[in-house]
């Protein structure tokens, strides 16, 4: 089912500017700030060392802050397996029901592939002694089948006798995924793994899916992987009528008491209570949101008050974004331990960053908490509005994956944006969106070098790639003006007065489906389809060769946007399309320069904020060499997000506007969410991709570009992980530097030379370099 709730107000943006008179454009005087420790609890200390900036931003890294014990869970010699994509499907049902309940406005244009309720498994083998074997599922029926005879359904172990077996398990009815896990005992040979099959019908037969991150009887796939993080107050913003002491705070009659916890996280406020009336609690990303009693317009759902009692009772409340809280009392009350329970997700830090300028290792800090923030199972497009599996969590991996190298979360991300099959056109939401698909399936080809995935999901990137043939014209394009409402939809920065067209035929969607049909050939090629290959390389040489001939402006050396919604030329220019064309290699380098001077530096063509195609735009900064100018803009915006106070960073970044003008989006007073996964993921890609300057080029960066540049720098050091361990460069100005590759790596580099001014060094070693 899709969910329509609300997404309307995406298309107010544009009216934006004539809404903001609406609301008080003063700036927000914040009072002077009270610090204080958070009550006892028993809590077991995190011993990750936290050396990342001179602030942390991740409460996982943060010594104030402490992950609760959790429940032991037993773990068994096999592991969870499921239908291909069903886990996320399944997640991804459980991630819309839980926003729609916790979020006020949930828009979710698309259609996407459904959960199902049951499967089939088996397993054929021969083994050379009986042996004992049990399993587990959902709550389901499981009928276990061996050798034809059906078990006992009440049952959860067997003894399977020596020679030929035949394991069939048929689950249904299933609450949730229906999946197993079996430990087969001495016959190994029989637990559950990828060499398991799977089916729908009992009669087309798929290797079925799974993931060695699961492997206890206690933890069903699809159930929550979170821990739990307990955050103290960081410090007291605001305190009308309220007194302080060692145990809590007094709140008196009429009293509100605002905090902050300093980390913008998804989880519960926690606290114990006594006194007379009622608490009030509203929870917010800033500090207007949670003064504010009129809840209209909230992007959560309001927190129902909460009785007090004459005996002290510990609260929890639900589940929300925030990282502040607005507490007030229409009676006397005693409020004590006052914390804040953050679901996050345990990950380690892979890659690192680290600069002559402090400045920069603040946001490259930042950017990794803020991309940390939203992963949950996918990397949500922000935690406190939808919370839920956008393009822009795509957009997001290759900055994801050089810090936490999480393969589970970035491939539901990418099967999440997958259509259902076949696909038609009325499940298409924002017409552009499932191409990014595409590209996450060969980002992940780059930097994992697993070729099972792609093969795996072969039917849906066929799917997708058949699906938009059906929809090209006689120029190979596809146009927005059969698909209503939405359109094409490159991000916020995107307006009436620079375009492109939501309903025309942009340029840049027509380089993203170019760019789809080069990477279905390359799989193709690689699956040794040659026939398919050939097809997607022609369909993709047509593209390219007709952009060029209809979109690039000689005279202006750029592209133009594209076509109207008459199939008019659209004439003006726009950052999309100058964006992709350098990334996708539609233009020649000695043409950078004019790009960026007539269009991605130039105020006129461009929309003052900046949004999610950042991400490739920095990506475009960084292979066109222009770090100095890149470095300024992230110490600028990004830099200036921090300065603001802020610790994430947000979805619709406006620099230009006042304090509570950049709150504002939809034409609602705190509609911008303010900690948006592509906004951190832009930061750290260019930072990797432009400073220490590590591209993947083969699989598994089996070959990888070494590229650094300094961008007025004096010195950097940082790696990024890879499978086979991580490639690490430390450089300084003047003076060189280390390179260190693991095996199976080879570095070509550019901009600095190894040993002897070798251009080319293969792994594993440490190999000093020079500037070239």
């Amino acid at each position: 089912m899709t969910a329509r709730i609300g997404w309307d107000r995406r298309r107010f943006l544009r009216t934006l500017t004539t809404s903001l008179s609406l609301f008080p454009t003063t700036a927000f005087s914040v009072p002077p700030y009270e610090s204080r420790e958070s009550g006892p609890v028993q809590r077991a200390l995190l011993d990750t060392p936290a050396k990342m900036s001179a602030r942390i931003f991740d409460p996982l890294l943060d010594p104030r802050c402490y992950q609760l014990p959790g429940a032991k869970v037993e773990v068994w010699p096999a592991h969870w397996i499921w239908y291909p994509g069903q886990l996320t499907a399944h997640l991804h049902a459980r991630t819309l029901q839980a926003s729609m309940g916790r979020c006020a406005q949930v828009g979710y244009p698309s259609s996407f592939r459904q959960p199902l309720s049951f499967v089939y498994f088996r397993k054929r083998a021969v083994l050379s002694e009986g042996s004992g074997i049990r399993w587990a599922g959902p709550l389901a029926r499981i009928r276990f089948i061996l050798n034809g005879a059906e078990a006992d359904i009440t049952v959860r172990e067997k003894v399977v006798p020596a020679g030929p077996v035949e394991i069939v398990v048929r689950i249904d009815f299933a609450r949730g995924l229906p999946c197993l896990l079996l430990d087969g005992g001495k016959a190994n040979n029989v637990s559950t793994g990828e060499n398991w099959e799977a089916s729908l019908d009992f009669h087309q037969w798929v290797e079925a899916e799974g993931s060695s991150s699961f492997c206890s009887p206690d933890t069903l796939p699809d159930e929550e992987r979170e821990v739990t993080i307990e955050i103290p107050v960081d410090q007291v913003v605001q305190s009308k009528q309220v007194t302080t002491t060692t145990e809590g705070f007094l709140l008196a009659a009429g009293s509100e008491l605002v905090v902050d916890f300093r980390h913008d996280e998804v989880g519960q406020l926690a606290f114990d209570l006594e006194g007379q009336g009622e608490l009030t609690t509203r929870v917010g990303e800033s500090i207007p949101e949670v003064l504010d009693p009129d809840e209209r317009y909230f992007e959560q759902r309001p927190i129902p008050p909460t009785p007090c009692a004459a005996q002290a009772r510990t609260v929890l409340l639900p589940l929300r974004g925030l990282r502040y809280a607005s507490l007030s009392a229409n009676q006397p009350l005693v409020l004590k331990n006052l914390h804040f329970l953050a679901r996050v997700t345990p990950v380690q830090y892979r890659g690192h960053f680290e600069c002559s300028d402090p400045e920069v290792n603040e946001i490259w800090a930042a950017g990794a908490a803020t991309i940390h923030s939203c992963l949950h199972g996918f990397y949500w497009d922000g935690i406190r509005r939808d919370g839920l599996p956008w393009d822009d969590g795509v957009i997001s991996l290759e900055a994801a994956d050089a810090v936490f190298y999480e393969a589970d979360p970035a491939r539901n991300a990418i099967l999440a944006l997958t259509l259902p099959s076949p696909p038609a056109l009325s499940d298409l939401g924002i017409i552009d969106a499932p191409l990014y698909a595409l590209l996450g399936f060969e980002s992940d080809w780059l930097v994992r070098g697993d070729l099972r995935f792609s093969h795996r999901y072969r039917d849906r990137l066929q799917e997708i790639l058949g699906f938009y043939t059906t929809l090209q014209d006689a120029n190979g394009f596809v146009n927005g003006r059969d698909v209503q409402p939405y359109g094409f939809f490159p991000d916020w920065s995107a307006t009436v007065q620079t375009g492109p067209d939501a309903h025309g035929t942009p340029a840049y969607a027509q380089m993203l489906l170019m760019r789809a049909f080069e990477i279905g050939a390359a799989f193709a090629d690689r699956w040794n389809d040659k026939k398919l290959a050939t097809r997607y390389g022609q369909k993709a040489r047509h593209l390219r060769s007709t952009i060029q001939e209809r979109f690039w402006d000689p005279k202006a050396g750029a592209f133009i946007n594209g076509l109207g919604p008459s199939g008019q030329m659209d004439q003006r220019f726009s950052s999309f399309a100058q964006i992709l064309a350098i990334l996708f290699d539609l233009v020649p380098e000695m043409d950078y320069p004019g790009l960026f001077e007539r269009v991605l530096e130039n105020s006129a063509c461009r929309a003052p904020n900046l949004s999610i195609f950042y991400c490739y735009e920095f990506m475009a900064y960084a292979k066109a060499g222009r770090m100095t100018t890149a470095l300024k803009i992230l110490k600028r915006v990004w830099g200036g997000l921090l300065k603001q106070g802020y610790t994430r960073f947000m979805e619709d970044i406006r620099p230009q506007d006042s304090p509570l003008q950049q709150l504002q989006m939809y034409g609602v007073p705190y509609g911008n969410s303010l900690c948006h996964a592509w906004a951190g993921a832009a930061a750290i890609i260019l930072l990797v991709r432009g400073i220490l300057g590590i591209w993947p080029r083969g699989a598994g960066y089996s070959e990888c570009e070494i590229r650094p540049q300094l961008g007025g720098l004096t010195s950097f050091k940082g790696s990024i992980p890879t499978p086979s361990g991580p490639v690490s460069l430390d450089m300084k100005q003047g003076a060189g530097g280390m390179l260190s590759l693991p095996p199976h790596v080879r570095g070509t580099l550019k901009n600095c030379a190894g040993p002897s001014e070798a251009k080319e060094l293969s792994g594993p070693g440490d190999f000093p370099v020079t500037w070239d």
